[in-house]
């Protein structure tokens, strides 16, 4: 039996409701390389040249590149080095032992999995969902959320970079409590993540535009 016009109609609207609200997802979707920053690395390709690079020996995100379309590569954020997850004991920082999990792929988006231990032998499981936004002066970021049903056993901290390696700041925000280290260590925080409930660190690239302004001409380049 066809189907009325005007159902397509709707379906239609529909389909590009959710399109523009789902952003950089519905026109670039995510993909994820073994290796592909190296040995024992995972790549998640987010969109918009956007290619961040995880350490599978330690949890930690290691670099941050955008891939231009003339195939330059800029690095955008490097470190910390790891170790990167640590737990709060008394107020104490405490190491604790990784093991990488995988990743799963939900749709356009990917969540990778981690394992903790504890020194006491306690496991915990914690899940990162990384999305790259636009913020509101259309500067791209890159959002991690973590969530762990262990969150209440303990509280993690997860060490976060907050410059480029040209010491350009780089703005981080969070839910959780942030924490920087101080003197000895300027382009370097801690995050304590939630008791209750996911936690989200927003990374600002200063100056990555989500939407560019055309090319200069040859006329507007040499100027006056």
């Amino acid at each position: 039996m066809p189907v009325p016009i005007q159902i397509w109609r709707c379906l239609a609207v529909v389909l590009l409701i959710i399109a523009a609200d789902s952003g950089f997802a519905s026109t670039a979707p995510v993909s994820v390389i073994r290796g592909g920053g190296g040995p024992e690395t995972v790549a998640v390709h987010l969109g918009e040249g956007i290619k961040a690079v995880w350490n599978t020996r330690t949890g930690t995100l290691s670099d941050v590149v955008r891939i231009h379309s003339d195939d330059q590569t800029e690095q955008l954020l490097k470190g910390p080095e790891p170790p990167s997850w640590f737990v709060d004991a008394a107020g104490d920082r405490q190491l604790v032992s990784y093991l990488w999990k995988g990743y799963r792929v939900k749709g356009d988006q990917v969540v990778l999995l981690h394992e903790l231990t504890l020194v006491d032998g306690t496991r915990l499981r914690v899940q990162e969902h990384p999305i790259l936004k636009e913020d509101e002066a259309g500067l791209l970021s890159l959002v991690r959320t973590f969530a762990s049903s262990d969150s209440d056993v303990v509280r993690l901290i997860k060490r976060v970079r907050t410059s480029t390696p040209a010491s350009i700041t780089l703005p981080v925000r969070t839910n959780g409590m942030l924490r920087p280290l101080g003197l000895n260590d300027n382009w370097i925080a801690e995050v304590v993540l939630n008791e209750q409930g996911p936690t989200w660190i927003t990374t600002v690239f200063n100056g990555q535009w989500a939407s560019r302004p055309a090319e200069a001409t040859a006329k507007e380049e040499k100027g006056p």
